[in-house]
């Protein structure tokens, strides 16, 4: 038996049947869109709005993240600020993702050694931190939004997301 490819759907003899679907998925993207934008808004540099869009996407279409961008973190009376903080379903958010660009990690031995001394800081308090950098985001934001992904999809089947 073979098969006929499906002609392009139509709307048959209604008149400006596919132009109103057609204004309905703009006006749909336009409101995605602005919705995206508004939760972008906190992040502080291109790397993030970049691995942002990907994470915020999922969150709404896929496994119902919650996601923080920029958020407090305050451990043992000092004040953390993360780049992500993110949670999935009704477990504790417990993930800290980082971006870090050239221009403020990595450049001299003191922002690497603050950089170090958080990520002790936020595991001695739950806290599982996933650092990317700028050339990692540039190169393939996809696969870096694919090990986050992974990530949750494995430590929330074994709990650990929850402590």
């Amino acid at each position: 038996m073979s098969f006929k490819k499906n002609p392009t759907p139509t709307f048959g003899n209604i008149p400006g049947g596919e132009e109103y679907c057609e204004e309905v998925i703009q006006d749909h993207l336009k409101h995605t869109a602005n919705i995206l934008r508004e939760q972008l808004a906190p992040c502080q540099s291109p790397i993030e709005r970049m691995l942002g869009v990907h994470l915020f996407i999922e969150a709404h279409g896929g496994i119902r993240l919650r996601i923080k961008p920029q958020a407090e973190l305050d451990i043992d009376g000092h004040r953390y600020v993360a780049d992500f903080l993110i949670g999935i379903g009704l477990l504790k958010s417990r993930l800290v993702v980082e971006c870090d660009g050239h221009e403020f990690h990595e450049r001299t031995k003191e922002q690497a050694a603050h950089d170090r001394s958080r990520d002790r800081a936020m595991l001695a308090a739950g806290y599982t931190v996933m650092r990317f950098t700028g050339t990692e985001i540039h190169a393939d934001v996809l696969r870096c939004f694919n090990e986050i992904i992974n990530f949750i999809c494995s430590d929330a089947g074994d709990g650990k997301n929850g402590r």
